[in-house]
């Protein structure tokens, strides 16, 4: 991510807010979003007993309507897009609240731990094996969104097939 001294970041679904406070603690100007109130509370306690300026606010990571376009320097997200409903309108907004040139850093789950329901993965029972399809499960999205992917993950060895466990 490089020196973020001075640079505004939106770290989206904060949860307890970890990754907020480290990015505070190396001089970022981090606004915090979570839809969690329990969460965003943990957050806001540690805030309170040791300060780094960080803002909370009670957000969907779909709904960033209260920021203005080109608001934000860098937008994290990290182990949360693969819980949300509608990842494909959270990285939308994403894109618009960052400025030309921006960055988004973000992980989520690996696919081989998908369950049923995940939108990027296909579980497929061929025989005996338990085989994983994966799609192109976020890149295609954020190119649709605007996005320029500097370094494509290589999902390649994901398609191997795994073995079942019995049930």
């Amino acid at each position: 991510m490089g020196d973020v001294r001075g640079k505004k970041i939106l770290d989206a679904c904060c949860g307890e807010s970890v990754s907020s406070r480290q990015l505070a603690q190396k001089g970022a100007l981090v606004t915090a979003i979570d839809l969690s109130s329990q969460m965003l509370e943990l957050a806001r306690k540690k805030e309170a007993q040791t300060p780094l300026g960080i803002t909370y606010k009670k957000l969907s990571c779909s709904d960033l309507s209260v920021f203005p376009n080109g608001t934000f320097d860098v937008v994290t997200s990290f182990m949360a897009l693969m819980n949300c409903p509608d990842y494909p309108v959270a990285l939308k907004e994403f894109f618009r609240v960052m400025r030309a040139q921006g960055n988004l850093f973000f992980s989520v789950l690996h696919p081989c731990f998908a369950i049923r329901g995940f939108p990027w993965a296909e579980l497929h029972t061929p025989s005996e094996n338990l085989t994983l399809i994966i799609k192109e499960y976020f890149n295609n999205t954020l190119i649709e969104q605007g996005f320029v992917l500097k370094k494509r993950p290589n999902h390649n060895h994901q398609m191997k097939r795994y073995k079942s466990f019995p049930t």
